[in-house]
């Protein structure tokens, strides 16, 4: 359901245990009752976002309730008609005369949450306004335009691409988008660039014990864990065609079977994918396959870097100085640190701005100054001096602790190690001079689910 500001709601009803019962679905909105025709005619002399009518008000032959929604239409009032019978002929009647809603009594507590959500989606400029100050905050116009295409298919099934660099945000805005939805699942994320074919296909659609060397057990899948939910595919521009059209097979029919299996596994999944490519040129090169992309992409958002909405900075400096404020002493930029961190072009986008504050969180300083902000942008999160830890990280271990430093650090390695053996597992574990197991799991607990912006 969408998260939502207070309302304030009419509920119209003789019965005032229907009353009770709607009201006990409205606890976060500020809901007023009323128990007659006149007291109704009465309340609606203030003004209301939202009005439950019982259509049998009175228990009289000619239905008062019907009197009652004339005058909420006219007011402009989101409408919602309540009756104990199914009365087709005077359901119809209900809709001509404007209202926006209808229920049978006895099914309250799924159709007050329907309702709410119905009514918010008809408030565009409540929904801008939400996901403009909740979720996604930005002044660039440009980036404004695009991202609204979003609110009206957030509860819906269309599939949605995300495009942009890395560290735009990709990740964070789908899990937003989930959370946004209506879907009851769990938001599962997968990315296809950071595991070899074999492994990413079977990290989603699972596997059956003995599937391939290493697999001792058996694996679900992200596919069927997305049951009900949102699957989240990063760097989707990376699979394999062998993958992208068992992926296809799986979205249509919304079944697939695992790695080294028989068993017919079935899973309701939104998708939502996102990439650094150009998938148009990929399908022209023969890379990508056009009719997954159709399916893929049935809303294509793109993220700006933030060189291209630089008026987003300074609101985003000012966040990440709060939050480091917030988990030690208060800290304050001097001018020049702040025309720096203003000026950057910031390639890493919205990551590397968060791990430039990271860095100044760890130095504990109050006055950040132009050499700490120009040390802080030419230093990477973990890079090795010889073998020595350059100072800053030595300061990570001091304050993450040794075993989480050395974690990391090796989680690191393993990654950079596979990328750049073209993730050939054999020639990895002789370089690494690790066992298969040690591998497994830092490919599991490390680039399986990438940090929340990207």
């Amino acid at each position: 359901m969408l998260k939502m500001l207070m309302l304030k709601i009419l509920v119209i009803d003789d019965d005032k245990l229907s009353r009770i019962k709607i009201k006990s679905h409205l606890a976060d909105h500020h809901v007023v009752e009323a128990s007659s025709y006149e007291e109704a005619v009465e309340r609606l002399t203030q003004n209301f976002d939202l009005c439950f009518i019982d259509l049998n008000l009175d228990n009289t032959e000619v239905l008062l309730g019907l009197e009652i929604l004339k005058i909420t239409v006219q007011k402009g009032i989101y409408s919602v008609v309540m009756s104990s019978l199914h009365d087709e002929e005077i359901i119809e009647h209900a809709y001509e005369l404007g209202c926006s809603d209808y229920y049978t009594k006895g099914t309250e507590k799924n159709s007050t949450a329907d309702t709410l959500n119905r009514f918010l989606l008809s408030k565009n400029d409540y929904l801008e306004n939400h996901f403009f100050k909740e979720i996604f905050p930005t002044k660039s116009k440009e980036q404004k335009s695009i991202l609204k295409k979003i609110i009206p298919v957030i509860q819906t099934e269309l599939p949605i691409c995300l495009l942009g660099e890395s560290g735009t945000g990709k990740t964070f805005l789908a899990r937003e988008i989930h959370e946004q939805s209506k879907r009851p699942g769990p938001f599962v994320a997968v990315n296809c660039a950071a595991l070899s074919e074999e492994l990413l296909e079977s990290e989603l659609f699972g596997h059956a014990k003995g599937a391939f060397t290493g697999a001792t057990t058996d694996s679900k899948g992200k596919l069927a864990l997305a049951n009900h939910g949102t699957l989240f595919l990063d760097e989707i521009g990376s699979m394999s065609k062998g993958l992208q059209a068992k992926l296809l097979k799986a979205i249509e029919e919304k079944s697939f079977y695992q790695v080294n299996s028989d068993k017919l596994i079935k899973s309701d999944f939104r998708i939502i994918s996102a990439t650094l490519d150009n998938l148009e040129e990929k399908i022209k090169s023969g890379e990508f396959r056009f009719d997954l992309f159709q399916r893929l992409c049935g809303l294509n958002v793109e993220l700006l870097p933030l060189r291209e909405r630089k008026e987003d900075i300074l609101d985003l400096i000012k966040k990440e100085l709060v939050q480091v404020s917030e988990s030690g002493r208060k800290v304050v930029l001097s001018k020049e640190a702040k025309t720096i961190l203003e000026n950057h072009s910031w390639p890493g986008n919205i990551r590397e701005l968060k791990r430039v504050f990271q860095l100044i969180a760890i130095d504990n300083k109050g006055l950040i100054s132009k050499d700490d902000i120009e040390k802080h942008l030419e230093e990477k999160a973990f890079s090795l001096k010889g073998n020595l830890l350059v100072k800053n990280q030595m300061q990570m271990a001091l304050t993450m602790g040794l075993p989480e430093f050395l974690e990391e650090i090796e989680k690191e390695v393993v990654n950079h190690a596979l990328a750049n053996n073209n993730h050939a597992i054999r020639k990895t574990l002789v370089q690494l001079k690790i066992n298969q197991a040690r591998l497994y799991k830092h490919i599991k607990s490390g680039k399986g689910e990438l940090s929340e912006v990207h």
